[in-house]
């Protein structure tokens, strides 16, 4: 099974091999901490509500193939600011997110000796997609 993206009208099935790399490196709780002027260490605690980092990459090279077709649909989204979609998981998560614009969204790279010479829409891309959960 695999991952897929959707806008509620259309739905991007994402390529299989597609690994979400940073699943586990957000902690929701942030925390500042000052002193102080009479030397106490002072907390501040919350539990962030959104914002956590969704990134899927493809897990060994030339792996994670994506045709330039569905690569065109997920750009154009990507495009139009303040798009929410829904990411489904091939576990069966779904996640509300935005593309990730403050690092790049989309790292699309062409994969090499895989073009079709009578059409660009069926060549295959190899992508890395960065998301925030909203």
């Amino acid at each position: 099974m695999s991952h897929a993206l959707s806008d509620g009208a259309a739905t991007v099935v994402l390529p299989q091999n597609m690994d979400w790399v940073d699943e586990f490196n957000w902690q929701p709780v942030q925390q500042a901490t000052q002193y102080s002027l009479a030397g106490s260490l002072l907390v501040d605690e919350g539990t962030m509500l959104a914002g956590r980092p969704i990134t899927l990459s493809p897990g060994a090279e030339n792996m994670a193939a994506m045709q330039k077709s569905d690569l065109d649909t997920i750009t154009g989204w990507a495009a139009g600011a303040g798009q929410v979609l829904a990411l489904t998981l091939d576990d069966g998560r779904v996640f509300s997110v935005r593309f990730h614009h403050a690092a790049t969204a989309i790292d699309a790279r062409p994969i090499r000796g895989f073009r079709v010479p009578d059409g660009t829409e069926h060549d295959l891309w190899k992508v890395a997609i960065r998301f925030i959960e909203v």
